[in-house]
């Protein structure tokens, strides 16, 4: 990643990973918190979700490209620094020209 890309990365989210569903079709627990270095921002855009329908994003998140980031799911949760936790919408890597993920973005 970029060093003036990384200097951004100054605020903090969790991220929860999805455990799954048990027999009975009810939510495990999540697991395995981790706490992300990520740049915040509040500007509401159209994006497509994972059916390809177009949704409105009000919180994007960017991560650098790291494989710990490479793990986040959909189904993942994130808590932003005030203790919301809105779905994640889209996840969208960016490469750079060495073809490794520079840039990952999550929209909520």
């Amino acid at each position: 990643m970029d060093r003036q890309i990384a200097r951004l990365l100054k605020q903090e989210v969790q991220v929860e990973s999805y455990s799954g569903m048990d027999e009975r079709g009810n939510a495990l627990p999540y697991a395995s918190l981790k706490v992300l270095a990520c740049y915040i921002s509040g500007e509401a855009k159209m994006v497509r979700d994972v059916t390809g329908k177009e949704v409105v994003s009000n919180i994007t998140l960017y991560f650098d490209g790291t494989l710990e980031v490479h793990s986040i799911s959909l189904e993942d949760r994130v808590t932003l620094p005030d203790g919301r936790q809105p779905p994640i919408i889209a996840i969208r890597p960016y490469f750079n020209e060495k073809g490794q993920i520079d840039v990952v973005e999550v929209n909520l």
